[in-house]
């Protein structure tokens, strides 16, 4: 589904929602993902955890240390999306929700169920 570049925001300017696009279009991929992820962190046995190199400690053996990076940092480097910038378009768009304004955007009747607390 393609979904518009540009939704109308407060006082008439464009909204753009081009990372909350990507995440729409990387939705299935994302949650088969992070459910491989989990898997392997929580179910399997012997559990596997996500480590970072570190380089070799006292030049003898490599050092591994875990990943401290969050799972969903990683997925959207992963996938291309900027998280700060899809945050300022979901503020954004519940703004032009909250004054009235119509979007004629599915993603933004997603937004405002999130918001609710709707599934």
């Amino acid at each position: 589904m393609q979904l518009p570049e540009q939704r109308h925001g407060k006082r008439g300017e464009n909204v753009g929602t081009s990372e909350l696009d990507k995440m729409l279009a990387m939705k299935e991929k994302s949650q088969t993902l992070g459910e491989f992820i989990h898997w392997l962190e929580n179910e399997r046995e012997p559990r596997v955890r996500l480590c970072q190199h570190r380089g070799q400690a006292g030049g003898l053996i490599d050092q591994w240390l875990p990943c401290l990076t969050s799972r969903d940092e990683l997925m959207a480097e992963f996938f291309g999306i900027d998280l700060q910038k899809a945050e300022q378009e979901k503020k954004a768009l519940l703004e032009q929700i909250r004054q009235g304004q119509p979007t004629g955007c599915c993603v933004v009747r997603t937004l405002a169920d999130n918001e609710a607390g709707k599934p």
